[in-house]
């Protein structure tokens, strides 16, 4: 009777720890990595994390993205999304862009 117990907690530890190894991102469109939020219909440059993409030379963020035939307007920056990329050199960021995380160009030493 104990070992199931311990079975059934190991099973319902591992459901709710499974979420928490998500990729950093849903998708990348011209190696821009992007996270889309469905319920508010929105792309945005996917948030820094163990999977982070490290950008180089000027990057060029479009008023919006395509990705499994779904067409999302880019709106925000995520926290840290270019943090550490000093190859980065220099962002055009469209007017559709109204939000940029904390942190989203730390450490970015080729910017002007």
């Amino acid at each position: 009777m104990k070992m199931k117990k311990l079975i059934t907690i190991l099973f319902l530890l591992a459901a709710i720890l499974l979420p928490s190894t998500a990729a950093a991102y849903d998708f990348q469109v011209n190696g821009i990595a992007y996270k889309t939020d469905l319920w508010d219909d929105y792309a945005m440059v996917a948030d820094w994390g163990d999977e982070g993409v490290l950008y180089t030379g000027v990057v060029t963020i479009p008023e919006s993205v395509t990705n499994d035939d779904t067409t999302y307007p880019v709106t925000k920056i995520g926290a840290y999304a270019f943090a550490e990329s000093t190859g980065l050199t220099g962002v055009n960021i469209p007017a559709s862009v109204t939000e940029i995380g904390d942190h989203a160009f730390e450490n970015c030493s080729g910017l002007p």
